[in-house]
């Protein structure tokens, strides 16, 4: 971790002044509204930023809050929209509070800051879970998930909110909270929390620049999943403690979400999949339907397999969920039909189980054959007939697919094969190279294909290459 000490009172001068980091002056977004709190004693303002699609959409969201919020709310409003418009999480509501005295309203009552004599964080935490989260929740359709954004200042407030108001604020993105004031007071706190409270699930993304927790509570913490708390550190390099938070917010969501639309890649079975979205609803503390495309996936890696078994939980779940089974110009349902009906010759998992080609009788390919589109390079690495092929692009420069499976030797021919990758395993590729005649070999290619919209595809093709 990144350390650098400073004097409490240089911190006391960033923590007064960063609340004017980014000016909005000009910039009208959500609405700005005020409420009378009977806990603080005076009028507090806060803005709402709506999701895009929220009119259109009838359905609930989770909630981010964003302390600081007359210098923030930009950065979270865009990352959320950057994030949400990528699937990388869901959209979300963004209440940007904003703090007309942060030291106090953020100072816990058992930290001693120099220069803060009011220390109201017990009391601005009361005002957020009793007064202005209540009013959210019966203004706008909101989920049970509440993320709390805190930096420098404010992330002194966000790590004793997470201690104090766990099941308020379900996760926390704290970028660089001074953790050295007051005897390491922060970790202190967490450490008591997390040691009196196992059953709580909360998630913590920190980030640092000017400040650090120590090396060894911190991966204390990360050996404890038990506790309930899943933490993770994210690289803020080339900023500042004033520029981190543009950064830090987007790289904090982002990581929070890592699993939201986490694309797996290798076949699950339907029961493996439905767990893992039960897990998030947990987490989450929502429920989460399983996504379509994840359905899609599994349906048709489990038909491209020729396993019908395997395919058809996915296929009910689609019509149950979705209302449909079709896609890209495919029933899968018909699809999954035809294969109990007509099963392949061989599956795409028996053909890759066949024994590779020898080394010894697959000598005589070794080196480099190309024409003006196809380059394919053969050669033994560690006992095994390993190769590449290439091809060309209209620009004149190779592309490779990558190492390709040698799989077989017959009548003296030899054969290789790459995954066609659309979807990955909709089928093979497959290359028979003949015998090699004045350093020339004859090259026919076809596709084994499962998915019937592709199957027009399966037509070979046959070229000539020649050895460089």
């Amino acid at each position: 971790m990144f350390r650098r000490k400073i004097t409490t009172l240089l911190f006391f001068i960033l923590c007064s002044s960063i609340s004017i980091a980014q000016n909005s002056s000009d910039i009208v977004i959500g609405q700005t509204y005020e409420i009378q709190s009977a806990e603080m004693g005076e009028k507090r303002e806060y803005r709402v930023l709506l999701p895009k699609e929220y009119e259109s959409k009838n359905k609930a969201f989770p909630v981010i809050y964003v302390l600081d919020g007359q210098a923030y709310f930009l950065s979270a409003y865009s990352s959320v929209i950057a994030l949400s418009g990528l699937d990388a999480m869901p959209e979300a509501i963004v209440v940007a509070i904003s703090n007309h005295d942060r030291t106090s309203d953020m100072t816990p009552p058992d930290m001693d800051i120099p220069g803060v004599q009011a220390k109201n964080a017990d009391r601005f935490l009361e005002f957020l879970t009793k007064e202005l989260i209540p009013k959210i929740d019966r203004t706008y359709r909101t989920l049970p998930l509440r993320i709390l954004i805190g930096h420098s200042h404010g992330g002194i407030f966000g790590l004793y909110a997470l201690t104090k108001a766990s099941e308020t604020f379900r996760w926390h993105i704290v970028l660089d909270p001074p953790m050295h004031l007051n005897q390491s007071y922060l970790e202190r706190i967490i450490d008591d929390h997390l040691t009196q409270n196992s059953q709580f699930s909360s998630r913590l993304v920190i980030g640092w620049n000017r400040y650090s927790w120590s090396d060894e509570n911190w991966k204390e913490i990360q050996r404890k999943p038990d506790t309930g708390l899943r933490a993770w550190e994210i690289d803020l390099d080339g900023e500042t403690h004033s520029s981190m938070y543009h950064m830090g917010i987007y790289k904090g969501l982002k990581q929070l979400f890592a699993d939201h639309n986490y694309k797996h890649n290798q076949v699950l079975t339907f029961e493996a999949l439905k767990n893992r979205y039960q897990r998030l609803n947990e987490e989450y503390g929502y429920s989460i339907p399983i996504p379509i495309w994840a359905l899609r996936y599994g349906a048709i890696e489990h038909l491209t397999s020729a396993d019908p078994d395997m395919a058809r939980p996915f296929i009910n779940a689609l019509k149950i969920l979705y209302g449909t089974t079709d896609m890209l110009g495919d029933d899968t349902e018909q699809w999954l039909n035809q294969l109990v009906s007509n099963p392949p010759e061989i599956t795409r998992a028996e053909y890759l189980d066949l024994k590779d080609a020898d080394v010894k009788e697959s000598s005589d390919f070794f080196g480099i054959w190309e024409n003006e589109e196809y380059k394919i390079e053969l050669k033994e690495e560690k006992g095994r007939v390993v190769g590449r092929l290439g091809q060309r692009m209209p620009d004149g420069e190779w592309r490779f697919q990558g190492l390709i499976k040698v799989i077989r030797k017959t009548n003296g021919d030899l054969e290789i094969v790459h995954p066609n990758g659309v979807p990955p395993l909709s089928g093979l590729i497959v290359y028979r190279l003949s015998v090699p005649d004045n350093n020339r070999t004859k090259v026919e290619q076809r596709f084994m294909v499962y998915w019937p919209s592709m199957q027009g595809r399966n037509r070979p093709k046959i070229f000539t290459l020649k050895k460089n």
